[in-house]
Order: C-alpha cells, then sequence, then structure tokens
C-alpha cells in the first residue's frame, strides 16, 4: 500500500501508476520502500519468535531459548565439560518464578541447548515466501 495525491493504493503495476500521473522515479522510489518495509517486518517477526522461543525437553522440562538462554546454556556447559551427564546444575527453567532454580541434569542441558540452536537456526533459514 502506498500513499499518492492523499490516497491510498495496492496496485503497482506501472500501467496503473502511470494513469495516476506517477513518473518512473517515483515509482521505482515508492516499490524500493515497499520492499524495505517488507523485510522490515519479516525481520521484526523473526526475531520476536527468537525472544520467545521456548523449548521442551524428552523430560518435560521447558526452557527459553532466546538468544541469551542460549549464550547461558552454552557458557555452562563448557563450564561443566569435564563433568558427567548426570552432574546437577541448578537452572532456572521457563516455568519457574524469577530467581528460581531448578536441579536438572547437564544432560538435560545438553538436550535443551541442541534444541534451542536446532530452532534458531530454523528460524534463521526461514525464507520470505512472499516474494
Amino acid at each position: 500500500m502506498y500513499l499518492f495525491n492523499r490516497e491510498y493504493h495496492t496496485d503497482t503495476s506501472e500501467e496503473y501508476m502511470t494513469s495516476l500521473g506517477i513518473d518512473a522515479e517515483t515509482r521505482e522510489s515508492i516499490l524500493r520502500q515497499q520492499e524495505f518495509e517488507k523485510l522490515h517486518s519479516f525481520k521484526q517477526s523473526r526475531q520476536q519468535q527468537l525472544d520467545t522461543a521456548v523449548v521442551t525437553i524428552s523430560t518435560g522440562k521447558k526452557f527459553d531459548a532466546d538468544e541469551a538462554s542460549i549464550s547461558r546454556m552454552l557458557g555452562r556447559l563448557y563450564r561443566e565439560q569435564n563433568s558427567a551427564d548426570d552432574t546437577l546444575v541448578g537452572w532456572s527453567l521457563y516455568t519457574d518464578p524469577t530467581g528460581v532454580k531448578t536441579q536438572i541434569t547437564l544432560a538435560e542441558l545438553k538436550e535443551a541447548y541442541q534444541l534451542a540452536v536446532d530452532n534458531m537456526d530454523a528460524l534463521w533459514g526461514v525464507t520470505d515466501e512472499t516474494n
């Protein structure tokens, strides 16, 4: 949609825009602006999906899977890289009130991390199907 002479229009065909008195340069400018807005909207939507992502592991526990949480998971896994998978660690789950930690195993954290990264990869791999 674009505004021209105080009216909104949706037809971007050259014939229609020419009939409105829109010259080629203005038409190209309108089309570039629409493409920019479409891309911006797509990126905002994808970022919102990343910011609110949650993954559920095989034991039913839910983990925040936003980019900051993925980074925290990786940091903890790096710190515990020489620990056994059954080592217990405190972790604030998606369902926990702020500041409350649940005891989980490193195996559970590894699974949550993998699911979170897979989810992020899937979101970043989404193509804009409206083109």
